[in-house]
């Protein structure tokens, strides 16, 4: 219950300003008014009712922003397969203007971690792009390749 509650609120200082702006001043938030946030990942992002909670809990922030939610994480996917489903299964699927991206699961792939690392990388820069060319803003919360036996 910890770890979630962590997840949620690191996640969402990395989402919200929490200092008041002004309508003309939105520019300088990552969430703006209506935005689509989608959350891609891996187990840790599959948590059960983890974007039912972010909605609420950036509702109770920000009112005036009009966010919605959307989840779009699958327990044991890596940043490889996400790429076979990003286009159908979330840009055409949620349209989102904002997403979080978070995968752990590429280093289990190979038992050596340069070669995971540099496939992690070439992925990741893949998936960013396909949603950069999209409009929409990223936010890389995936930061380590934690080895083939974490």
């Amino acid at each position: 219950m910890l770890s979630r509650f962590v997840i949620l609120v690191c996640t969402t200082c990395a989402l919200l300003s929490l200092e008041p702006v002004t309508a003309e001043d939105t520019e300088s938030l990552i969430l703006r008014p209506n935005d689509r946030l989608v959350l891609c990942g891996d187990s840790i992002t599959s948590i059960n009712k983890y974007a039912v909670e972010l909605a609420y809990y950036i509702e109770a922030c920000r009112p005036d922003l009009g966010v919605r939610c959307y989840q779009n994480a699958v327990s044991g996917e890596s940043t490889e397969r996400f790429l076979g489903r990003i286009d159908s299964n979330c840009i055409e699927l949620w349209r989102p203007t904002v997403v979080t991206i978070s995968y752990h699961n590429d280093s289990r792939l190979d038992s050596d971690i340069a070669k995971a690392g540099e496939r992690y990388r070439n992925n990741l820069n893949q998936v960013i792009d396909r949603f950069g060319k999209n409009d929409c803003r990223v936010i890389l919360a995936s930061s380590a390749i934690l080895g083939p036996s974490w």
